[in-house]
C-alpha cells in the first residue's frame, strides 16, 4: 500500500497517512505518534487523542492516575475497531496503541490494565489488546499511592497473555510505605528505560512468556528474605519462561530481600546480560536461584557483587560466561552440567567460597577460596588469595562417582592484584577438613603451583579414612612445582606434598620441575608413584648434594665412609649416589661405587673394587647424591 507524510505542526514531526485499499482512500488514523496524550496544564491533568479530542481531565496531583487509566482504556478500545482474528484481514496486524506521558504526575492509586479494556466483549478467539505507555520526561511520585502496585498488566489465561511496552519512565516511591512498580500477571512485551527508587520490589513475575527488560534498574527496599527486587512468584496456570534482564540491576537498601529472586520451581531460561548488582549492599545477596528449576544465563559483561551470596543456586543448572562475580557463590549439580568460562570471581572468605560441582570450568580466574566437587572439569584457570591467612586457595572434594579432572591451571600465593604474597595454610587441599577423604581419582594436567608465604603445596586430608588403592591423586607433566616458606614457616614444617591418607600420588609424563628452596617434598615418600621416566628435577638442595671427599689409604681398606648426604629423605631405596675418583690413587682403586650407609642412613660411603695404596690423603673423590623415584 502506498502512504504520504504528513506534518504534525503539534508535534513537529512528520507522520504517515496511509492508503487504504479495501476502501480506497487515504486513511487519516494515528496521525500522531502516540493514540493519547497524558499532560499537565498549571491545575490541570488532562488527555487527548491524536486528533486532538479531550478523553479525560481532572485535578493535578489528584486525579492523576485516574486520568492516565481513562487514556490508557480509551485508545485501547478503539483499538478494538481495527482488531480482527481473521488471518486474510489487513486489520489483524494493527499499530499497538501508545500512551505517552509528559511531565510529572502524582500517582496515588494503581493503574490497572487487563487483557480487555472495559466494554469490550471478547470471544474466545480474541486476543488481548496490547498497549504502549511511553514516557517524555516522565516522571511517576507514588509516595502516597494506597495500593500494593502501580501498574497492575495482567491477562487471564493462555491463550489471553497480556502484552505491554512500557519506556522511558522514572518513578520514586515511600520505602515506609511498601509499594511494588510492576505487578505483571499472565504478560509478555518489552520494558526499557525505567528507573526506580523507594519502591518494595522493582518487577514481580506471575507466569509470563518471552518477556524483555531492558536498562531496568532500581534501588529498592524488600526488607524480607523472601522478596526479590526482581521477584518471580510461582501460579497455578504454567510459569514464567524465557526471561531476559538486558542491562538491568540495583540494589538492595533494606535489611533483607535479593537483587532477583525466583520462587517457581516451573521456569526455565532466564538471562542476565550485562546485569549489575554493586558491593557494600544490604539485603541477602544479588541472585537467588534455588527455587529456579532451569537454566540460567549469567553473560556479557554481567557484574554479580554481593558480599554476602553473589548467587545462590545449590542443585540448579548455571552458564557465566564473561562476566565478574564479587562474592560468595554457590552452584552445586543440576540437571545437566553448569559452565563457567571467561570470566572473574573474587570474594572474601570470611564472607563465603566459590562452590561448584557439575560444572565445566574454563578461562577464568579466582580470588578467594574456591571448592570443587565432583564431576567438575577445570581448564585455564587460575587460582589467588584475596588474603592472608586463608585455609587454602583451591580445595578439591573428590567422588568415585564422577571424575574431577584440573588442566592447565596456576594455584598460587601471590596476588597480581594487590601485587602481595599472602600467607595461606594450604594452596591445594584434597578432601575435607576433620572429614573423611571422599573416594575419587582426582586429575591434575599441566600443574603449576607457586607458592611464597604457604605452609603446604599439595595437602591430602584424611579424617576417619585410610584410603585404598583404588583411590589416587593423579599429577602428570606438572609445569613447576615451588614452594618458598619465605621466613613465615621453617624449612621442616613446609611440604610440597603432605598426605595423611596412604593412597597413591601418581606422578607421570614429562619430568616434573621442583624448587625446593625451603621445603620438605613430602611426608611419606612411600605414598609416591612415578610412571616410566617421569622423575623429580629439582631445583634446589634438599633432593640433591654433592661434594669431595679425601682420604688416607693404608694398603687394605676398601670401603670408606663420605659423610652426611644432607638430603631431605633417608630411604635407601629412594636416594642414588654417583662417585667419581680424582686421584691417581683413587683411580687406580676403582672401579668404585657409592651408596647409602645402613648403619646411618643419614650418611653415604664410597667402596672401591680393591684396596688403595697405603698414603696420607692419597684418595680423592666426587660425589653426587640425589632423591629419586
Amino acid at each position: 500500500d502506498d502512504f504520504a507524510l504528513v506534518y504534525d505542526r503539534r508535534n513537529r514531526a512528520f507522520h504517515k497517512k496511509l492508503w487504504d485499499s479495501s476502501t480506497k482512500s487515504w486513511t487519516t488514523r494515528w496521525r500522531a505518534p502516540y493514540s493519547a496524550l497524558v499532560a499537565k496544564d498549571g491545575s490541570t491533568v488532562w488527555a487527548e487523542d491524536a486528533s486532538g479530542k479531550t478523553i479525560a481531565s481532572g485535578e493535578a496531583g489528584v486525579d492523576d492516575a485516574s486520568v492516565i487509566q481513562s487514556a490508557i482504556e480509551s485508545v485501547r478500545l478503539e483499538a478494538t475497531k481495527y482488531y480482527s482474528i481473521d488471518p486474510t484481514d489487513n486489520r489483524r496486524n494493527y499499530i499497538i496503541p501508545t500512551v505517552l506521558l509528559k511531565g510529572k504526575f502524582e500517582i496515588k492509586q494503581k493503574i490497572d490494565i487487563p487483557a480487555f479494556p472495559s466494554g469490550f466483549e471478547p470471544t474466545d478467539n480474541d486476543r488481548p489488546i496490547f498497549i504502549r505507555i511511553r514516557g517524555e520526561d516522565a516522571i511517576l511520585d507514588c509516595t502516597e499511592c494506597v495500593d500494593d502496585e502501580v501498574f497492575h498488566i495482567h491477562g487471564s489465561s493462555a491463550p489471553w497473555i497480556m502484552e505491554a511496552y512500557i519506556e522511558n519512565i522514572r518513578a520514586y516511591a515511600d520505602p515506609n510505605n511498601p509499594t511494588d512498580l510492576l505487578l505483571l500477571e499472565y504478560f509478555s512485551g518489552e520494558y526499557k528505560n525505567i528507573k526506580a527508587y523507594g519502591f518494595r520490589r522493582l518487577v514481580v513475575m506471575k507466569t509470563g512468556w518471552d518477556p524483555y527488560f531492558v536498562r531496568v534498574w532500581g534501588m529498592c527496599y524488600p526488607n524480607d528474605s523472601t522478596l526479590g527486587m526482581f521477584h518471580i512468584i510461582p501460579t497455578d496456570y504454567d510459569c514464567t519462561n524465557n526471561v531476559r534482564l538486558i542491562k538491568c540491576g540495583g540494589l538492595v537498601k533494606s535489611t533483607n530481600g535479593w537483587v532477583f529472586r525466583s520462587d517457581d520451581e516451573s521456569s526455565h531460561s532466564i538471562w542476565f546480560i550485562h546485569f549489575h548488582t554493586h558491593d557494600g549492599m544490604n539485603g541477602d545477596g544479588a541472585l537467588e536461584l534455588s527455587q529456579f528449576k532451569g537454566e540460567a544465563y549469567i553473560t556479557q559483561q554481567s557484574n554479580i557483587t554481593h558480599p554476602k551470596w553473589a548467587i545462590y543456586a545449590p542443585s540448579k543448572k548455571v552458564h557465566i560466561s564473561d562476566s565478574f562475580i564479587g562474592g560468595p557463590v554457590k552452584i552445586t549439580t543440576g540437571i545437566r552440567p553448569n559452565r563457567v568460562v571467561n570470566s572473574e570471581f573474587i570474594t572474601n572468605p570470611s564472607n563465603g567460597n566459590f562452590e561448584f560441582s557439575g560444572a565445566s570450568i574454563s578461562n577464568s580466574v579466582f580470588m578467594g577460596q574456591t571448592v570443587i566437587k565432583e564431576a567438575c572439569k577445570v581448564s585455564n584457570c587460575k587460582f589467588y588469595p584475596k588474603v592472608s591467612n586463608q585455609d587454602f586457595v583451591l580445595q578439591c572434594i573428590p567422588s568415585a562417582a564422577y571424575m574431577t579432572t584440573f588442566e592447565n591451571i596456576l594455584v598460587t600465593d601471590y596476588s597480581p592484584y594487590d601485587h602481595l604474597k599472602h600467607p595461606c595454610n594450604t594452596l591445594i587441599l584434597i578432601g575435607t577438613r576433620n572429614h573423611d577423604f571422599v573416594s575419587g581419582q582426582p586429575s591434575f594436567a599441566n600443574l603449576e603451583i607457586l607458592s611464597y608465604k604457604t605452609k603446604y603445596g599439595i595437602y591430602i586430608e584424611t579424617g576417619n579414612s585410610v584410603g585404598s588403592e583404588a583411590d589416587k591423586v593423579i599429577i602428570s607433566n606438572a609445569r613447576r612445582l615451588k614452594i618458598n616458606a619465605d621466613g613465615d614457616y621453617l624449612a621442616s614444617e613446609c611440604y610440597l606434598i603432605y598426605s595423611e591418607v596412604s593412597i597413591p600420588i601418581v606422578f607421570a609424563g614429562e619430568n616434573i620441575v621442583v624448587g625446593e628452596d625451603k621445603f620438605t617434598i613430602t611426608n611419606n615418600w612411600n605414598n609416591l608413584r612415578f610412571l616410566g621416566d617421569c622423575k623429580f628435577v629439582t631445583t634446589g638442595n634438599k633432593a640433591k648434594s654433592s661434594g669431595t671427599a679425601t682420604f688416607s689409604g693404608d694398603g687394605s681398606t676398601a670401603d670408606f665412609e663420605i659423610g652426611a648426604h644432607g638430603l631431605v629423605i633417608t630411604d635407601p631405596s629412594k636416594i642414588a649416589v654417583k662417585v667419581t675418583p680424582v686421584s691417581s690413587d683413587a683411580i687406580a682403586a676403582s672401579p668404585c661405587v657409592g651408596y647409602v650407609d645402613p648403619a646411618d642412613n643419614t650418611k653415604i660411603r664410597v667402596k672401591f673394587s680393591s684396596a688403595p695404596a697405603s698414603g696420607s690423603e692419597n684418595v680423592k673423590i666426587v660425589w653426587y647424591a640425589e632423591v629419586i623415584s
